[in-house]
């Protein structure tokens, strides 16, 4: 609290005086600065306790007013916090803060064109002008107006050009608007004249990696960490790059640098396990992986990791070990809940299969092979009605996947609704028929099925022709 050169004097007073059977005398100012310190320290409890002492003595002030709107929105009552604000509207004399906060209500109930148009008037009032160009970009971004948002990231550079910020919203604004390939070009300018920005250089090099243009982005990360050889995000974002390229052991040497430098060591461990893996070196990986989870007994991703590789290693007690370690420790994540419930199907627990795959379907009804395997689950059990329904629910989530509406004709036909199995499969062919070949895959008795095969090759003499 620069501004208040005796603010702890007059806190030390105020405290003094509640303990008082009367108590000392405090003007309207002292009141304003006592509730903005305790709003400071983000002591809210206490900022309303004096709010209502300082009502009591000066129950019409403006200046007390806009610090209970204030303290309002702090509590997230924004509704009551606009109450107050459009009372005092035309009164309160400090123009910026009233947009600001009223700007801040509107982008936190969600109302962004709102929102945008306070920031707006607020900018109007405002000797500086970062913070608000930065909420006015998150405004625009979060209504898709991602134009606008670049005509605010333009006036940010051409205002504060040393703002830490600047080249990660030319960074983000770009890609968000599908314009990556300008964003490069302010971003080289920009480097022209800031020559030792490292952050230029990394978030040039990010955008290179929107681009694919890896070989340029790691060359851009290089001439960052040659600036700043202690920034952490630079290295990992280089290594990613390099996996991309699959220089596997390389990319291994930066994660195993950013080891000495980081202390998210499980972390880093685990990335080093992920391109062994991807390099195919299954018992490094496995050692990587272990090895984070010695430096960090809850990183979930590793113990998941561990059991996936063992699941693919048909060692499928080990990968039900690990992978129900994983979800103890989070569960909330689709994916091992589908990993596990195939684990079981592997082993023939179908019934186990088909409750881990419920739960999976329940955080995330997006999953593309969930409704597959959960489906073919009850299949396994001969619930081929119950193995209809749940493609069914499968294709209600996702109607745009033909995969599960062939696995439907599947599974009509061996309900034996021949009748209907054809007539959906005419409708399937006629708008994807290249997807035909996965009843075969599922069934290759089908292969036998004189209607279903002339039916399949029908449409694919049209096709050609």
């Amino acid at each position: 609290m620069e501004e208040f050169d005796n603010i702890e004097e007059i806190i030390q007073r105020y405290e003094l005086s509640k303990s008082k059977e009367t108590p000392e005398y405090f003007d309207i100012d002292e009141f304003v600065d006592i509730v903005e310190y305790f709003l400071f320290k983000d002591n809210l409890e206490e900022a309303r306790n004096a709010l209502n002492i300082a009502f009591d003595i000066y129950p019409n002030n403006i200046n007390l007013k806009f610090k209970h709107a204030e303290l309002l929105f702090l509590y997230k009552n924004f509704s009551k916090a606009l109450e107050i604000l459009n009372e005092i509207e035309n009164l309160y004399e400090n123009r910026e803060e009233f947009f600001l906060i009223k700007a801040e209500i509107y982008y936190n109930i969600g109302k962004y064109k709102e929102s945008l148009d306070f920031y707006e008037e607020a900018y109007q009032f405002a000797e500086d002008k970062s913070i608000i160009l930065t909420r006015m970009i998150e405004s625009c971004q979060m209504i898709d107006d991602h134009d606008s948002a670049i005509k605010y990231v333009l006036k940010l550079v051409e205002l504060y050009p040393e703002d830490n910020s600047v080249c990660n919203e030319i960074c983000e604004s770009f890609a968000l608007a599908g314009r990556t390939k300008e964003g490069i070009e302010i971003l080289k300018k920009y480097i022209q004249e800031h020559p030792f920005s490292s952050s230029a250089w990394y978030h040039l090099g990010s955008s290179y990696l929107y681009e694919d243009l890896f070989e340029k982005a790691i060359e851009a990360f290089d001439y960052a960490l040659a600036i700043d050889e202690k920034s952490i995000v630079i290295y990992l974002d280089k290594a990613h790059a390099l996996e991309l390229l699959q220089r596997y052991e390389e990319a291994i040497e930066i994660y195993k640098l950013a080891i000495k430098l980081d202390v998210s060591v499980a972390y880093n461990h685990y990335l080093i396990g992920n391109c062994y893996e991807k390099a195919n070196k299954e018992n490094e990986a496995m050692q990587a992986y272990k090895t984070s989870i010695k430096h960090d007994s809850f990183y979930a991703e590793a113990w998941f990791a561990i059991g996936v590789l063992y699941h693919k290693n048909n060692q499928f007690l080990e990968a039900l070990e690990y992978v129900k370690k994983a979800i103890e420790i989070n569960d909330w994540y689709d994916e091992y809940y589908f990993a596990i419930g195939g684990i079981y199907f592997d082993l023939e627990d179908y019934e186990s299969a088909i409750k881990n795959y419920k739960k999976a379907s329940e955080i995330n009804s997006g999953h593309d092979e969930l409704w597959l395997d959960y489906s073919e689950a009850y299949f396994c059990l001969d619930k081929k009605d119950a193995a209809l329904e749940i493609i069914e629910e499968g294709i209600l989530h996702q109607p745009e996947n033909y995969v599960f509406k062939y696995r439907k004709v599947n599974y009509l036909i061996a309900r034996g609704f021949m009748k209907e199995a054809l007539s959906y499969l005419e409708v399937l062919l006629s708008v994807n028929p290249a997807r035909s070949l996965d009843l075969f895959e599922f069934d290759d008795e089908i292969s036998k099925m004189e209607q279903i095969v002339q039916l399949i090759n029908t449409y694919k003499k049209n096709n050609i022709n």
